[in-house]
């Protein structure tokens, strides 16, 4: 329990002060920007999440997993070496893809540095420290790249015309917390990491399933934006965008929660059922504590929060920020019975479930945006995720008992 004490706290604490740091860099950039700025600058970091999605091929949560199952160290080298492979491939891909596509040079110029950051990513060992239960060092990364982003963000634009400085902030972040991981590990074991092509293609077959899910997943976050800057407009898009930084800001919880949760729920369920069981439980009625007055807060004082942080030119993010704030409550949920079926190793129910999901998400959040704009939008994202929500439940009871009237544990 003091351990489990020890990376709540350095979890927590590391991620609240980050993501201060990047609701600053939000606030400054939006209002730096504009709406359209803003947009394309969301479109990018959108387009930016799928790529680093499939350079990781899942192996981070596979390797996570593994580690806190006993797995040799030397597995860093194996993962890194996949992952910088996919990554030549990947932006070689993006970049070409920008410059044919893109509206502009300076779009495409964008899109390109901000993927290159995934290079970066491809030695960012906080995987490894999640499955040793380390939280501190993934606290520290984070934070030594959310100071950095920040400070170029306020050194570099002060105009939209310098939004490109917005990708070349993003990879000396990145950069900077892959080497305090990277450092972290040489001093625990007298040496790098290293890099291995051994092994690698089977190594990322074996962690594909994880990866399809997680890709699947993850357009919760991304395929929004992607389809309001297609369908309609970047102003559009940046009007959705600071609804959604809104609800990110509030997903710190989420990312705690499934953080300390996967590694945890491995090690507990390999030492029974049972004892998962109870931890979940307890999870869930942490989770309802805190997203529930959360989302109660945020649909109350929608107009306010927007005006705020984001000025008068963003007025219609409320509307918005309205609805799709529940998806933090659905999401927190969703994660408490992810974790219990990962735990459990079932990967390919995951996948099949996410891939479902993925469906679901799409033909939702494509319909819905053509008909009812970014309000529509937000209806797509809430509807899709409570759909996911309960196929996961359904299929992590056939391993994990989660009591939802159970009292909470101590």
């Amino acid at each position: 329990m003091n351990r489990l004490r020890m990376n709540i706290l350095a979890i927590a604490g590391s991620d609240v002060a980050r993501h201060v740091l990047g609701f600053l860099a939000v606030a400054y950039l939006a209002r730096t920007v504009g709406p359209s700025g803003f947009g394309l600058v969301s479109v990018a970091f959108a387009l930016l999440s799928y790529s680093l999605l499939l350079s990781g091929g899942g192996l981070p949560a596979y390797g996570a997993r593994a580690i806190a199952r006993g797995a040799d160290p030397s597995l860093a080298a194996r993962i890194s070496g996949v992952r910088l492979v996919v990554s030549f491939v990947l932006v070689a891909v993006v970049g070409a893809a920008a410059f044919f596509f893109a509206p502009d040079a300076q779009a495409a110029l964008l899109v390109t540095i901000l993927c290159a950051s995934q290079f970066a990513s491809a030695f960012l060992l906080d995987w490894y420290f999640q499955g040793k239960e380390e939280m501190g060092v993934i606290g520290a990364s984070r934070l030594v790249s959310a100071a950095v982003y920040l400070l170029f963000i306020v050194m570099y634009v002060g105009s939209p015309a310098d939004i490109v400085w917005v990708a070349v902030a993003a990879v000396a972040g990145d950069v900077l917390a892959a080497l305090v991981t990277v450092a972290r590990y040489q001093k625990e074991h007298g040496r790098s990491p290293g890099i291995t092509f051994h092994g690698g293609a089977a190594l990322f077959r074996e962690a594909l399933p994880i990866g399809a899910g997680s890709i699947i997943a993850h357009m919760s976050v991304n395929l929004p934006l992607l389809a309001i800057g297609f369908l309609l407009s970047t102003r559009d898009a940046g009007v959705y965008g600071a609804a959604a930084k809104l609800v990110t800001f509030l997903l710190v919880f989420d990312r705690l929660l499934g953080t300390l949760l996967l590694p945890a729920s491995s090690r507990l369920y390999a030492e029974s059922a049972e004892r998962l069981s109870s931890a979940l439980t307890s999870a869930l009625h942490w989770a309802l504590r805190i997203a529930l007055p959360l989302c109660v807060g945020a649909t109350l004082l929608a107009d306010e929060l927007v005006a705020l942080v984001f000025g008068a030119g963003y007025g219609e993010a409320a509307v918005v920020l309205r609805i799709l704030v529940w998806y933090l409550l659905l999401t927190m949920l969703h994660t408490i019975y992810t974790s219990g079926l990962l735990a459990a190793g079932q990967e390919r129910p995951y996948g099949r479930i996410m891939a479902i999901s993925g469906v679901i998400y799409l033909v939702c959040v494509v319909l819905s945006t053509v008909s009812y704009g970014v309000a529509g939008t937000a209806v797509a994202m809430v509807s899709a995720e409570l759909a996911t929500l309960v196929l996961m439940r359904a299929e992590s009871a056939k391993s994990v008992r989660v009591v939802p009237g159970r009292p909470a544990l101590a």
